[in-house]
C-alpha cells in the first residue's frame, strides 16, 4: 500500500514529533497515544482505505471505527480522547440515604431491631427489608463515609483506670 495523502502527512507529523526530544508537548502527545492511533485510523478512512483495513491498522473493531467517525464528526479531535466511564447508577438514591441517616441518628431499638448498636450487616439487612435494595458491606461503608459517618467504637479501659472502682 502506498503512503500518500493525509495518512502519510499524519504519520510524518507523528514521527517527527516523537524524534524531537523530551519536551512537555511531546510528553503530552505520548499521553494521547490512543487518540493518535484513532486519528491515524480516521486518516486511513479519509485516504479512501476500507474501514476494515483502518480497524486492523488501529487494532480496534470495525464497529469502533464507526463510533469514532461519528464522534469525530460531532466533536472534532477532542472526541477521540478517552472519557471517564459513568459507571453503574447508584443503588441508594437521596431518599434512601436520608432514611438511612435518620435510622443511624435515631439508633436501633433493641426489642424491634434485635441489636443494641448498628453494624454494617444490620444496616444492610434493614435496607433490604425496607426498600428491597441490596448492597455489599464495602459499598455501604463507602456510602456512609461519603455521608460523613465514621466507624467509631468505645475504647476499652482497664478497671484500674476507673477512679470510682477504688
Amino acid at each position: 500500500m502506498e503512503n500518500t495523502g493525509v495518512f502519510h502527512d499524519t504519520r510524518y507529523l507523528i514521527t517527527n514529533r516523537l524524534q524531537r526530544g523530551r519536551s512537555s508537548s511531546a510528553f503530552a502527545f505520548l499521553l494521547r497515544q490512543q487518540a493518535t492511533r484513532r486519528l491515524l485510523a480516521l486518516a486511513l478512512i479519509y485516504d479512501s482505505s476500507p474501514r476494515h483495513e483502518a480497524a486492523r491498522q488501529a487494532n480496534i473493531h470495525v464497529q469502533s471505527i464507526r463510533d469514532l467517525v461519528l464522534r469525530f464528526n460531532d466533536e472534532g479531535p477532542e472526541g477521540l480522547i478517552d472519557r471517564k466511564s459513568t459507571g453503574a447508577p447508584a443503588r441508594l438514591n437521596a431518599g434512601h440515604q436520608a432514611a438511612l441517616a435518620r435510622v443511624i441518628e435515631d439508633g436501633p431499638i433493641p426489642y424491634l431491631d434485635g441489636v443494641v448498636r448498628w453494624r454494617l450487616c444490620d444496616l444492610i439487612s434493614w435496607l433490604h427489608t425496607e426498600y428491597r435494595v441490596t448492597v455489599s458491606e464495602s459499598t455501604l461503608s463507602r456510602i456512609l463515609r461519603d455521608m460523613g459517618y465514621r466507624k467509631l467504637s468505645a475504647r476499652p479501659r482497664h478497671h484500674a483506670q476507673d477512679p470510682q472502682a477504688g
